[in-house]
């Protein structure tokens, strides 16, 4: 029978490139990380890696076994999530900051009478996070459709601006796109679903913008944008309509951000943050989340 332990130490080489990163991710000394590879190669009589200054690649055969590797401790990981689901007291939930959360809490508290574990953080990371199996559900916005999560919109959600008083749009109800050609603003960093929407519509519309300062807290960049005479674009959160002085609607249809609760699809189906998911979605379905 393979061992477990040099088959996860060619797991961690061939994906991490490194000898010494896959030692300083699996918490083990690189001596012993070696000898586990060398004694996996010569129980089978096959080099799984090649080894050079500049890092260790997979050989043919490793790659093979690479993608097995794979499903091997997919499966593993995705069977600990599973257990660790039914022995669960506490649910963990990653989210946006938005105004569903609390809601959310209660719909889960509810329902399953166990804590819900909250923790804000740009979308990315909770994307990443839920396939890593790091928290349970998530609340993020995402611009592509990853095969690994399920998910379940939410809503769509307004892109709004801050507009000093005294700046040329700030008798304007609502903004149109095209109205900030030219126009001297602060954002979100490009890591933000702001941003990235933003631009996308930029592209789309043929209009240029002056990005003068990126800032992802709200608060500082009503701050900049008041002491600076600049236009602050930020997305709503459903209550930061109400949050900002001077803010107005960008009302042009495609700058509405959707917010979607996701799961890993993963999970197997009976676990907790499967039946959490699938709850979670009858709830938004009756619209009783989003009122």
């Amino acid at each position: 029978m393979i061992s477990v332990k040099g088959l996860r130490a060619f797991w961690k080489v061939a994906t991490l490139g490194s000898f010494r990163a896959a030692a300083e991710d699996l918490g083990v000394s690189q001596p012993v990380l070696t000898r586990q590879v060398k004694d996996l190669e010569a129980r089978y009589g096959v080099v799984l890696l090649n080894r050079s200054g500049s890092g260790s690649r997979p050989t043919a055969a490793g790659a093979q076994l690479l993608h097995h590797a794979d499903s091997v401790f997919g499966l593993l990981h995705q069977t600990d999530a599973f257990l660790r689901g039914y022995q669960a007291s506490t649910l963990r939930l990653e989210a946006v900051s938005h105004v569903t959360v609390p809601r959310i809490m209660t719909a889960l508290k509810d329902r399953f009478g166990l804590d819900v574990e909250v923790h804000i953080a740009p979308s990315r990371d909770i994307e990443t996070h839920l396939i890593d199996a790091k928290c349970d559900l998530g609340l993020l916005t995402l611009d592509d459709d990853n095969l690994e999560l399920e998910r379940h919109l939410v809503g769509k959600y307004d892109m709004l601006c801050v507009v000093p008083p005294g700046h040329r749009l700030s008798g304007k109800t609502d903004i149109q796109m095209r109205d900030l050609d030219g126009e001297k603003i602060v954002i979100g960093t490009p890591m933000t679903q702001t941003r990235r929407y933003f631009e996308r519509q930029l592209s789309k519309s043929g209009i240029s913008v002056d990005v003068v300062f990126e800032v992802n807290c709200r608060h500082t960049l009503t701050r900049f944008s008041h002491e600076m005479d600049t236009i602050g674009v930020f997305s709503d959160t459903g209550f930061s309509r109400d949050a900002f002085v001077n803010t107005k609607v960008i009302a042009d249809e495609a700058m509405q951000i959707p917010v979607y609760v996701a799961t890993q699809r993963g999970h197997l189906e009976n676990s907790l943050p499967d039946r959490a998911f699938r709850h979670l979605r009858r709830v938004i379905d009756r619209a009783q989340l989003t009122q």
